[in-house]
């Protein structure tokens, strides 16, 4: 084992995926001259966009209520919520109101064990 991959192994962190947690899947459609973003940055900048939906308050409570529980690469964000917070984003997806972070495109959003089963296969 390179003493790189021994590294990138020891980074890794494992993430437990309760029910309460669903998986948004992003399609970058940009690219930053090859910037590398981390999940925390991706995320924060999904929270900003969607605190500025002013006509939709219970969307903007629901989001500012989200945490972050990590990232799969290369894109898919692991978010975690009440089963409130959780149903208010799913339906906001569901009427393409939920807006994407910068330089990216909603492409799924679902419950993460199965998002995460389904890559798993892939």
């Amino acid at each position: 084992m390179s003493s790189k991959q021994h590294l990138a192994d020891s980074k890794q962190k494992h993430v437990l995926i309760s029910r309460n947690c669903i998986a948004l899947v992003l399609q970058k459609i940009h690219t930053d001259g090859g910037k590398q973003e981390d999940g925390h940055s991706i995320f924060a900048d999904f929270l900003q966009q969607n605190s500025m939906c002013f006509w939709n308050a219970c969307l903007t409570r629901s989001v500012a209520s989200l945490e972050y529980r990590g990232c799969l690469v290369p894109s898919t964000l692991l978010i975690s919520g009440t089963e409130f917070a959780l149903e208010v984003v799913r339906s906001a997806w569901a009427r393409r109101v939920l807006r994407p972070p910068k330089g990216y495109a909603v492409g799924r959003l679902g419950r993460a064990v199965e998002i995460v089963e389904r890559n798993a296969l892939v």
